[in-house]
């Protein structure tokens, strides 16, 4: 059997850094064949095969898309994209800090590819101006309608639950797939980057094991996007036949089961406690839904248990090698209005005790070094727009930061949302186990 070539790829960031720490946390776990050649904030060059590329997609929480890389010069790129050679196909442009003037040669060239080609019913869905938000049309579009190059540098996409659906897979009986251009020309790119998506991550599947459980409640748990992001910030190296499901990930303050539902999408045992009785109830419900719907591999195994998280040691049996702990204690209470500086940082103070005693408590379970603590903290927005955050100490541990990125800067915590119209936003800080002196 012939031996698939290696590419590279693009993978397109939604979360910025810690995306990128993400990934390079995955890179490291050596659980998919893949290799970080260059980093950036919003996006990262990588090289694998189609196949692996693809499985990648799959794998993420943070990212958006990848896409297959074609050239630094936009001729070249046009020759090498693969078009859709069949009556009906959609297809879009996604610019990313592009200068205009690319933008709109790009897509003038385009559709004159088409006309010199013979395809006469290619469809543009019109991206937004504004990343991460997009609109379609149903109808065709002339050059020079549904974007505005009047800035110096634009951006705009489709969403990229929009690109699954209506251009790298349709279902509403308009063709077959078409195709999304990429034109990545954000940090500083001396020329810009040209690529075509070949995948975007698993939309549906997050969405299903968001809304279609039994037990949800968006106000107070995490997405499974940043569930999943944080499962894959703590996974270790693989040795050989060893493989994920070996190692137990805990959730000590599991709440309806978000994170433990990811855990086992990745091929982990879950233990998972609370307080709290009927939130324990509900999150086995929430398992035992997740275990019908997805299928439990032989190796994996669901354990929940009700206990107040200073006291999980003794409950846990000997026999249950913990991995991770991977965990979202409880934030804050609700506000009706952001709070002022005083009163912010009073609620961090105390939230900031009940993080360090909870945590240095359970940080013994974790025996093996380099094992990792990821976890959420709260940063509160107040009344005069300023972001407040607070810093977390754990005995006994280091913060985590991949070998590709040891001169990057890691800050930690690390700020996954910065729009001021909410109150809390939620941070993610990654610990590892430090080696004995």
């Amino acid at each position: 059997m012939k031996e698939e070539e290696r590419l590279e790829f693009l993978v397109l960031f939604g979360y910025g850094k810690a995306s990128l720490l993400e990934l390079c946390a995955l890179e490291e776990s050596r659980l998919l064949d893949f290799e970080v050649v260059e980093c950036y904030d919003s996006f990262s060059v990588i090289e694998c095969t189609l196949s692996t590329a693809r499985k990648l997609a799959k794998r993420l929480g943070g990212a958006s898309k990848i896409a297959k890389k074609l050239s630094n010069d936009l001729d070249e790129a046009l020759e090498t994209l693969e078009l859709p050679y069949r009556d009906k196909f959609n297809w879009t442009i996604s610019a990313y800090e592009c200068p205009e003037e690319i933008a709109r040669v790009a897509k003038e060239e385009l559709s004159y590819r088409f006309k010199s080609e013979g395809l006469k019913k290619g469809r543009f869905i019109i991206p937004s101006q504004e990343r991460g938000r997009g609109k379609t049309s149903d109808e065709p579009v002339d050059n020079n309608q549904g974007m505005d190059f009047n800035t110096a540098r634009v951006n705009f996409e489709l969403r990229f639950e929009d690109v699954a659906k209506r251009i790298l897979n349709h279902d509403r009986g308009e063709g077959g797939p078409g195709f999304d251009f990429v034109i990545e020309g954000g940090s500083n790119l001396l020329k810009p980057i040209f690529a075509q998506t070949i995948a975007t991550i698993d939309h549906r599947g997050f969405e299903e094991r968001d809304f279609a459980r039994p037990h949800k409640d968006p106000r107070i748990t995490l997405g499974p996007r940043i569930a999943r992001m944080m499962i894959n910030l703590s996974e270790m190296p693989q040795d050989g036949a060893k493989t994920a499901s070996h190692n137990y990930v805990l959730d000590p303050f599991c709440g309806l089961g978000t994170i433990l539902i990811e855990a086992l999408c990745c091929g982990h045992s879950v233990i998972g406690s609370d307080i709290r009785v009927d939130i324990v109830s509900k999150c086995r419900e929430n398992l035992e839904w997740y275990s019908r719907r997805y299928g439990l591999s032989k190796d994996q195994s669901i354990t929940t248990l009700i206990s107040n998280a200073s006291f999980l040691s003794s409950k846990i049996h000997r026999n249950q090698s913990i991995g991770a702990i991977v965990t979202e204690p409880i934030l804050l209470p609700t506000f009706k209005s952001n709070p002022g500086k005083i009163e912010a940082l009073r609620l961090l103070d105390l939230s900031k005790r009940r993080y360090s005693e909870t945590l240095n408590s359970l940080v013994d379970l974790l025996p093996r070094e380099n094992s990792r603590l990821v976890f959420t903290t709260p940063i509160i927005v107040d009344s005069g727009g300023s972001f407040h955050e607070m810093m977390v100490k754990v005995d006994s541990t280091r913060p985590y930061v991949p070998r590709k990125l040891s001169q990057v800067k890691i800050q930690y915590p690390l700020q996954i949302e910065t729009s001021k119209k909410k109150t809390v936003h939620r941070a993610i800080n990654v610990l590892s186990i430090r080696p004995p002196p």
